[in-house]
């Protein structure tokens, strides 16, 4: 979301305050004392689809960052090291947000011990969350140019062994060497690589997802973790359907198929199911490495 389309419910310079005048994805620093001019704010994950965007969905990001996610990327690729490059963006990246979901997982399966000893650390929820849908976003920016590549871009010319677009190697008319599989061309390489990288994506938004069930369960808002309408006290659990929070406009879902006989939120499911993710996005960062290979031995092996 373009985060200028819209009215805050936050005023820009205290969203600079709150991050120290620091990207919050590069930690890049403009420092309190010199001009914000490089310091842009941006909304991440999910926000009301109607009023104000709150605070709680806003953070701070450089001017190379809110290009990265706001713009309209070429995804036209003429040279071998610039699409390598893409991809080695988007596998770093990709490293990063997997500890930065399991975080944000990590303190989400802690709250039901915290809140029941009475602490109620909002700030640093809503931090680590916002962390994590920024670290998604970021990714998802940089995968959106290599999946349109196939179609935009004239990838075999990229291919090892090319030099003008026209292929040294020769065609297996199946006369011989039949019984060898043809060589898998560059673009269906890229699209394996894409294939896998969405697929991590995926595992780890549902991450995020199950650990906003456990804030939800809790009571609160999963976006700003204020308590939601009809939950007093944000320790009781709630078996009521999705409600909209009064404080950031968000529709909480509803938790069905998360409670027990009793109504109550099945905790240890939720977490069985957020480790669950985790081990999937595990194994598709292997499946993601050895796409990462092949697109490479394509480009740069004759």
């Amino acid at each position: 979301m373009e985060s200028d389309s819209r009215p805050w419910q936050a005023d820009r310079e205290a969203i600079f305050e709150r991050d120290n005048h620091a990207c919050r994805y590069c930690d890049s620093d403009s420092g309190p004392d010199t001009d914000s001019s490089s310091c842009r704010v941006a909304a991440v994950g999910d926000v009301a689809l109607e009023g104000t965007v709150h605070e709680s969905a806003l953070v701070t990001v450089c001017d190379d960052c809110f290009r990265t996610l706001h713009r309209s990327q070429d995804a036209v690729f003429d040279e071998r090291t610039r699409l390598f490059e893409t991809i080695r963006d988007v596998t770093r990246r990709q490293s990063d947000v997997i500890s930065t979901v399991a975080s944000f997982a990590s303190l989400a399966t802690q709250l039901p011990a915290a809140i029941e000893d009475g602490e109620n650390d909002r700030a640093t929820y809503v931090i680590a969350r916002q962390d994590a849908c920024l670290a998604l976003a970021m990714v998802d920016a940089t995968l959106d140019p290599l999946e349109r590549a196939p179609a935009e871009s004239d990838l075999e010319a990229l291919a090892a062994g090319t030099a003008d677009g026209t292929s040294d190697a020769v065609p297996n008319d199946g006369d011989e060497a039949g019984d060898d599989p043809p060589a898998e061309t560059l673009s269906t390489a890229l699209e394996s690589f894409c294939t896998a990288a969405r697929s991590l994506q995926r595992d780890l938004r549902k991450v995020v997802e199950l650990s906003d069930g456990i804030a939800v369960g809790l009571g609160c808002c999963y976006g700003c973790f204020t308590g939601l309408e009809g939950a007093d006290d944000p320790a009781v659990l709630d078996p009521d359907s999705s409600r909209q929070c009064p404080t950031c406009g968000l529709e909480s879902p509803a938790l069905e198929g998360w409670r027990d006989g009793d109504g109550d939120l099945a905790f240890d499911a939720l977490y069985g199911a957020i480790n669950d993710s985790l081990q999937a996005s595990s194994k598709t960062t292997t499946a993601l490495t050895a796409r990462t290979q092949v697109v490479a031995e394509c480009l740069f092996e004759t």
